[in-house]
């Protein structure tokens, strides 16, 4: 009888031991599972936003569709924009405080960027302002700088009135006619100039900015919005809505002038 129950138990103690045992073995593997899956949800969700992770950010970004298409574009062509890039997912969705009083008694016309936090991540027929609305934003320097009423001329307010009269144009940025037709009816004197530097100069000199269109060359490789905000020793001034070196360079007119599609000046 005794060895008959040691017998038993040891069956018992067996079975227990495989249970155990096989037991512990499907507790590691959802431990691994789990640490894979982990892993795999980290690598694929978006980074915090850094400046200075650089391309291997953005590179992830493409892979993972997370940011704006266009976003990622205006990162691969412009510098100057790369922190505006990487700023989206902290910037995106703030509310913006639009003050333009810092510039409401200086004589120097304002130098507004499409890629400005404050309104660079506003739609614009399907992409943003940042990548798209150089259209709008040089309007809004030249409206601005020619009467200083911010509720009409800041960047947002001119993005807005493009939008809503039919300027803006999906997936293509800013018909020409908002430059006219669009200007006029904010309240500006347009004028349509030949392509002639004396002519040019003259109205500049005068007082009155030009607005002009660039096709492809050394503002753009399709089309591009420009200012011109003075002529000083032999350059011409301007103001690129979507450059700070752009800007800050002085320009000989045979550097650009075969570039210029359509010339506006502007007065009140």
């Amino acid at each position: 009888m005794q060895k008959k129950r040691k017998k038993r138990r040891l069956k018992k103690n067996v079975k227990r031991a495989f249970i155990g045992a096989g037991a512990f073995l499907i507790g590691v593997i959802i431990l691994v599972i789990g640490v894979s899956v982990a892993k795999n949800i980290n690598e694929n969700k978006p980074e915090s936003v850094n400046p200075d992770v650089g391309k291997e950010t953005i590179e992830k970004i493409e892979l993972m569709d997370a940011y704006p298409k266009d976003l990622i574009a205006l990162y691969e062509k412009n510098e100057e924009a790369r922190e505006f890039v990487l700023s989206y997912f902290i910037e995106k969705d703030k509310e913006q405080v639009i003050d333009l009083g810092e510039y409401e008694f200086t004589e120097e016309m304002p130098h507004f960027l499409q890629w400005d936090v404050r309104w660079g991540y506003m739609d614009y027929g399907g992409e943003t302002v940042a990548y798209a609305g150089c259209g709008p934003v040089a309007l809004s320097m030249v409206g601005y700088h020619l009467t200083r009423d911010a509720k009409k001329f800041s960047p947002d307010k001119v993005v807005s009135f493009s939008i809503d009269e039919g300027y803006c144009v999906p997936d293509a940025g800013t018909a020409w006619s908002l430059m006219d037709e669009g200007a006029i009816s904010l309240g500006l004197t347009v004028e349509n100039l030949p392509l002639v530097e004396d002519i040019m100069i003259d109205r500049l000199e005068q007082g009155h900015p030009i607005i002009l269109i660039m096709g492809p060359g050394v503002f753009t490789g399709s089309g591009h919005f420009i200012v011109l905000r003075d002529y000083e020793d032999g350059y011409f001034l301007i103001n690129d809505p979507n450059s700070i070196v752009r800007t800050e360079k002085k320009w000989k007119f045979s550097e650009f002038s075969d570039q210029i599609l359509n010339i506006w000046a502007y007065s009140v």
